[in-house]
Formats: C-alpha cells, sequence, structure tokens
C-alpha cells in the first residue's frame, strides 16, 4: 500500500510530502522514519513562522495513495499516526 506522508497546517497546506509504499508489518517503521528525517525541519518552519507573528502549528498527517488500499490496515497507520 502506498501512503502519503506529510505535516499539515491548520488551514490545510501541506509540507515535507514523501510518498512510501508500507505493509502489515513495517508501517510503524517507515513512518518512525519519516518523522526521524523531518521534524527537524517541521520544527523550524514552525519557528518561523511564529517568529513572523503567524500562528501556524504542523500537524503529522496521512493518506492513502492508492485507491485500492486495505481499509483495516488504513486504520491501524491512521491511529498510530493520530497516537504519536
Amino acid at each position: 500500500m502506498k501512503i502519503k506522508l506529510q505535516y499539515t497546517t491548520n488551514t490545510g497546506y501541506e509540507w515535507l510530502e514523501e510518498v512510501v509504499e508500507v505493509n502489515e508489518f513495517n508501517y510503524m517503521n517507515v513512518i518512525d522514519d519519516y518523522i526521524k528525517r523531518n521534524q527537524q525541519q517541521a520544527n523550524a518552519l514552525e519557528n518561523k513562522w511564529q517568529s513572523d507573528g503567524e500562528e501556524v502549528e504542523l500537524f503529522l498527517d496521512v493518506e492513502p495513495i492508492n485507491t485500492d488500499f486495505s481499509n483495516e490496515l488504513f486504520k491501524r497507520i491512521y491511529t498510530y499516526v493520530e497516537n504519536l
């Protein structure tokens, strides 16, 4: 299954988008790796906007890419991301 991981603002803009291939065995590791690679940059963007006076926060988000995705697997992935 392909999913898109990204940080989104509270107004819906997407940042640091990355399409990744996951399965029921690796999705947690893939998401954790994405966060490790991108969290520092997401924090820097957030800090820059806030220092410019904007009230913007970035949130980790996920969406399915395939139309034939497994509903059960995506629920587990979405829940995992929500609980981070």
